[in-house]
């Protein structure tokens, strides 16, 4: 319970930082999980072809979806 609006999110959830279709969500955080690592993981020297092609298959099956990822990245809410 919040002490300042008496309110908890309970029943109502929490707003996504991106919005995308409940039938995606997890591949889309999967997404960005392996978009962020082959950016800034000091692994990425030994997992960086593994991360690249589950990566490149997340974004081809998301796309026959309809769902241009980087539009829905754009969209992140910055708070």
């Amino acid at each position: 319970m919040n002490p300042i609006t008496n309110d908890n999110w309970e029943g109502t959830g929490v707003t996504p930082h991106i919005e995308v279709p409940e039938e995606h969500a997890l591949h889309v955080a999967q997404y960005m999980i392996l978009k962020k690592l082959l950016e800034e993981s000091p692994d990425t020297d030994i997992m960086e072809n593994r991360w690249s092609r589950l990566k490149d298959e997340l974004e081809l099956d998301l796309s026959v979806e309809g769902l241009d990822l980087e539009d829905l990245l754009n969209q992140m809410i910055v708070k």
